[in-house]
């Protein structure tokens, strides 16, 4: 990647980082500027330092831009030659049922031999191993480090966990998500959002991020879910929940030692592949599921049928 004639050799937020022929992005957070480390980056070796400030050193490259973070996105995105143009992408966003929702799709699509790897708060996994957050908060260069890792890998599905943190910040801007995943939002949202209305606004980017054509897969029984959906007419809608107007819905729901309910699939959809998919009714039985997970099994099912795997193999990865 070349910035002005000058051969760059990493892109980083964190001043700590950086060594010779770096990108620094100065990036200002709640507790955390980093225009006030641009020196100490230069010292270090940064060659280009891009900033919302209007300012001038000498001895490198000072670009200005309008959002910081999201030229950080857009550095990473072109630095790792667009790895999310090379496999599946699937994010998840809600309150609850994140995790649960990844993991499965991971295990399933796993289970089937497809290669799928985890972007998630609590770590990233591919190829049966796993690699622990640096911090507590991913940042976005990590995002794309462990995106560009997985094309190199030969992974074909990756799943994301869509915090607030990550949508509001700007990290993902860049990436294309073949669905996106709405399972849920409730009133205990990260201080940061200040207001329910600000954590909802954070979910939607999500939504927002969608290119024309991709499926947005939203609970319909959560009063928040149309939200997800304002502004934006060229995605695909499958709708999920309870409701008998859901395009899939569970019904004769019966939870005890082992959870069973019957998938319904109301409405044709199409797959990723073209593939399209005519409405059916089939029983499923499972040890993984409990009460709380039936929302999550609607749109993780539906997600894999998306991904070419078949009813029988789903319920036989869960079982």
């Amino acid at each position: 990647m070349l910035i002005d004639g000058i051969k760059i050799k990493g892109i980083t937020s964190d001043f700590r980082q950086v060594k010779k022929d770096y990108v620094f992005v100065a990036i200002t957070g709640e507790t955390y500027d980093g225009n006030n480390f641009i020196d100490l980056a230069v010292q270090k070796g940064a060659v280009v330092i891009y900033t919302e400030r209007d300012i001038y050193r000498k001895n490198c490259i000072i670009k200005r831009v309008e959002n910081s973070r999201k030229a950080l996105a857009e550095l990473c995105n072109e630095f790792y030659d667009y790895p999310s143009e090379k496999f599946f992408v699937i994010g998840v966003t809600g309150t609850k049922g994140k995790i649960r929702t990844v993991n499965l799709i991971h295990h399933i699509t796993n289970r089937y031999g497809i290669k799928s790897g985890v972007i998630s708060s609590l770590n990233i996994k591919f190829n049966e191993k796993k690699y622990p957050l640096r911090s507590t908060n991913l940042a976005t260069e990590d995002i794309y480090y462990y995106l560009n890792r997985m094309a190199n890998e030969g992974i074909k599905v990756v799943v994301m966990e869509m915090s607030a943190h990550v949508l509001k910040h700007e990290m993902i801007h860049g990436i294309k998500f073949d669905i996106a995943i709405y399972t849920n939002i409730g009133q205990n949202y990260p201080d940061f959002n200040k207001t329910i209305d600000n954590y909802v606004k954070s979910k939607k980017k999500l939504f927002d991020n969608l290119y024309a054509g991709r499926i947005a897969l939203i609970n319909s029984d959560d009063k928040y879910a149309l939200d997800m959906l304002r502004g934006n007419s060229n995605i695909l809608v499958i709708t999920y929940g309870l409701s008998s107007k859901s395009t899939v819905n569970a019904s004769s729901i019966d939870i005890g030692f082992i959870t069973s309910f019957n998938y319904c699939l109301q409405r044709g959809i199409t797959t990723l592949s073209g593939i399209g998919i005519e409405p059916f009714e089939y029983p499923i039985v499972s040890n993984l599921l409990k009460n709380h997970d039936i929302y999550n099994a609607l749109s993780v099912i539906t997600t894999c049928l998306l991904l070419d795997i078949s009813i029988n193999d789903i319920v036989l990865a869960i079982k």
